[in-house]
């Protein structure tokens, strides 16, 4: 088992979360790392190597839009 960290970008390209993995491989660790794209980019790093950089599948939402039901 090898132990990989997927960075957490922000849009104007800070870091502002790690998620720790510990992955058989570096194909494992690019699908997981894959899988927790949402709103922010994704890098996934081992050591001092960037293996991957996986873009948001959509735009962090505004938040100072109000609903009003």
């Amino acid at each position: 088992m090898k132990h990989y960290r997927a960075f957490q970008i922000d849009p104007d390209g800070r870091v502002f979360g790690c998620i720790n993995l510990v992955c058989d491989g570096e194909e494992d660790a690019k699908r997981k790392a894959q899988e927790l794209v949402s709103f922010y980019r994704i890098e996934l790093w081992r050591l001092d190597q960037r293996i991957a950089k996986f873009e948001a599948v959509s735009q962090v939402p505004d938040r100072g839009i109000q609903l009003h039901v």
